[in-house]
């Protein structure tokens, strides 16, 4: 059953990420890109790389994409609705994807991942979850970074409002 869920996770981001490459309305694109954000949270989890899950959807899904969508919903070109890019340099962005990935593809099948040690430590199955212990320590000794990091986040929702906000003169 796992593994159904998994190929089914991995569909849904693969099938998302293509609809953000060919969609030409970004509004679209913007919903798209939470989709394969939170598909890729899923493929954390399954990963048993739950802190990271928990990190992707709080500051991907929730922070920058949200920003994301308010800057695209209160820009000025938004009045009629719909925001159009356009598609150019197709062929030269289509053959430099095919040159990263022969490259990431010859270097993946090449490697050799059985002697690195981090590999094999990691291969062991954890006991218990690691996010009560991420926790406990963003709330004692990291609170002050912690805090930085939702002021600076604040910050850009505010400038975003700000931006966003001007009226322009023609």
């Amino acid at each position: 059953m796992e593994i159904i869920v998994f190929y089914t996770i991995c569909a849904v981001v693969l099938c998302s990420a293509l609809f953000i490459l060919f969609t030409k309305n970004v509004m679209y694109a913007a919903f798209c890109l939470l989709l394969t954000f939170t598909g890729v949270a899923g493929i954390y989890v399954f990963l048993y790389a739950d802190v990271v899950a928990v990190a992707q959807v709080m500051l991907y899904v929730g922070g920058i994409l949200i920003l994301l969508i308010f800057g695209v919903m209160f820009t000025s070109k938004a009045a009629d609705g719909k925001i159009l890019t356009t598609h150019q340099h197709q062929f030269s962005g289509g053959l430099l994807a095919l040159f990263v990935f022969s490259l990431l593809l010859f270097t993946i099948i090449n490697a050799n991942f059985e002697n690195l040690a981090w590999i094999q430590q990691a291969s062991a199955v954890p006991d218990e979850s690691s996010i009560g212990k991420v926790g406990f320590l963003l709330m004692t000794d990291e609170m002050l970074a912690l805090e930085i990091v939702g002021i600076l986040l604040l910050v850009a929702l505010i400038g975003t409002a700000l931006i966003a906000g001007r009226k322009f003169i023609d």
